[in-house]
C-alpha cells in the first residue's frame, strides 16, 4: 500500500501530521516481517495515542501472533492511550469463540490487549466456508461491540459489523468487509456493499459528523481490492465495503495473500 507523502525506510513508513503527534504501528501478521507506520495526533497538549493494527492473526500453525503481541507489548508506554486495531480473522482456522478464547486470548497472544482493542470482522470470522453468521466473533468482542452498539455503531448482528469512535484528533471507522452476498443461505452480512446499502448509509452520515468537527479519518475493514488468492472454500469474494476513500487520512485493510 502507498500511501501519499510516505517515505519508506527499510520496512518502517513514517509521516507527520502538521502540529499532531500519534502514533500508528501496521504489524503484518502471519509475515516475519513487520510493517511500521508512525503518524501522530494530539489529544491534548502533550498527550500522544500510540495505535498498533493487524489482521490475520492468531493461527496456530505458526509462531507470528505472539511474535508480533510481544513486539507490541514492548512498545507500549502508556496503555491507557493506546489502541490495537483488529482487522478482521483474528483467529483461524474458523473464528468461532471457542477458536478465538483459546487462540487469540492465549496468555502469551493478543488477548493481552482486548480491553484496548477495536475490531473490525473478516470472512474467517464467518467461518471457514463463510457462512451466514459470525456468533463467535461478536460473543468475543460482546464488551466492546455493546458499546460501539450503543454509542450509534450497528455490531450485534449477523447482518451488521460497522461503527466508529474517536481517539484524540483522529476518528476511527470500523467496516464489515463480509458483505454484498447474494447467495441462499447468504455468506456474510448478506447486505448489499453499494451505496444504497445500510452500511454505505450510515457511513455517510458518519463521515459528514466528522468532517464537521475536524478530525483526521481511519477507515479499516479486512479485505483488500485486489489479492491473489481466494481461500473461503469456493464461496466467491465479497465486493467489500463502498467508501470514499478520498475521505480518509488512513486507509486500513489486511487479507493474506
Amino acid at each position: 500500500m502507498k500511501i501519499p507523502g510516505f517515505t519508506k525506510q527499510g520496512v518502517t513508513v513514517r509521516k507527520r501530521w502538521t502540529g499532531l503527534l500519534t502514533s500508528l504501528v501496521l504489524v503484518g501478521s502471519l509475515t516475519a516481517i513487520n510493517s511500521v507506520v508512525d503518524a501522530r495526533a494530539d489529544d491534548v497538549p502533550g498527550q500522544t495515542w500510540t495505535g498498533f493494527a493487524a489482521g490475520d492473526i492468531a493461527d496456530p500453525d505458526t509462531p507470528f501472533d505472539e511474535q508480533n503481541a510481544a513486539v507490541i507489548k514492548a512498545n507500549i508506554t502508556d496503555r491507557d492511550h493506546t489502541r490495537v486495531l483488529m482487522l478482521g480473522d483474528g483467529a483461524y482456522p474458523d473464528g468461532s469463540f471457542e477458536t478465538y478464547d483459546a487462540q487469540y486470548g492465549k496468555a502469551d497472544g493478543w488477548g493481552q490487549f482486548k480491553d484496548i482493542t477495536l475490531p473490525a470482522p473478516g470472512n474467517h470470522d464467518y467461518g471457514t466456508q463463510m457462512g451466514p453468521t459470525n456468533n463467535g466473533y461478536r460473543t468475543y468482542w460482546a464488551d466492546i461491540l455493546g458499546k460501539m452498539e450503543a454509542a450509534g455503531g450497528k455490531t450485534l448482528s449477523d447482518q451488521s459489523g460497522w461503527y466508529s469512535t474517536d481517539i484524540g484528533n483522529w476518528h476511527v471507522i470500523s467496516l464489515n468487509w463480509a458483505c454484498g452476498s447474494t447467495t441462499s443461505p447468504p455468506k456474510g452480512t448478506g447486505t448489499p456493499c453499494g451505496p444504497d446499502g445500510p452500511q454505505a448509509q450510515w457511513l455517510a452520515t458518519d463521515l459528514t459528523k466528522a468532517k464537521a468537527a475536524n478530525k483526521h479519518i481511519i477507515a479499516m475493514w479486512h479485505g483488500s481490492r485486489f489479492f491473489t488468492q481466494n481461500d473461503n472454500g469456493g464461496a466467491g469474494v465479497p465486493a467489500g465495503p463502498s467508501t470514499d476513500s478520498g475521505k480518509a487520512n488512513i486507509l486500513l485493510k489486511k487479507l493474506h495473500a
